[in-house]
């Protein structure tokens, strides 16, 4: 049984929020490059692992 769009698109929207704090936060505590892709990195692996959670429960 495939993904269905709309958990998907949740998946996405969590990504994006996240993205979006990690900025909100490079503005408040002046966070270097380093640490925002740092963070970046760990956003995109939690929503692949989200993602592939889906994938699992829905197989």
């Amino acid at each position: 049984m495939k993904i269905t769009q709309k958990l998907e698109n949740e998946n996405i929207n969590i990504f994006y929020k996240e993205v979006l704090d990690i900025f909100n936060q490079s503005n408040n505590f002046y966070l270097n490059i380093k640490d925002i892709s740092y963070n970046l990195n760990i956003s995109y692996d939690r929503a692949k692992h989200r993602l592939r959670k889906l994938e699992l429960q829905n197989e």
